[in-house]
């Protein structure tokens, strides 16, 4: 709420009743503020796609679920970004094997030489 006018700050923060949610049209994009819980911050946001009560419902089915970066949990974010990386790497070879006709090649002279020399023929 840092950049909030002061006189809207004060009305924002003094209704107690959540959740709720206040918004105006600006065009094609709807700014306004919400807040879930008496104890929580007033948050903005804009949005196009949601009319309010389907984007206070789904704030407030989002906002009852800790997320684990925001208790400083950063391993499963750790463990998420290895995995993606590892999936698009392993895509990306792929790609990479056939567009590459020397790397083809290559490839190809391993795939011959094992199975020439290996028993599953």
């Amino acid at each position: 709420m840092k950049d909030f006018d002061p006189n809207t700050r004060k009305e924002l923060q003094a209704n107690d009743h959540t959740p709720w949610i206040k918004s105006e049209s600006k065009s094609e994009l709807r700014q306004g503020y919400f807040r879930l819980y008496p104890y929580s911050w007033v948050f903005m946001f804009e949005t196009n796609i949601l009319d309010d009560s389907t984007l206070l419902k789904v704030l407030t089915i989002m906002g009852n679920v800790p997320l684990p970066e925001a208790l400083g949990y950063n391993y499963p974010l750790f463990l998420a970004d290895k995995l993606v990386k590892y999936y698009r790497d392993k895509e990306y070879r792929g790609i990479e094997l056939l567009l590459s006709p020397s790397r083809y090649r290559d490839f190809r002279g391993l795939v011959e030489h094992l199975r020439h020399s290996s028993r599953f023929y």
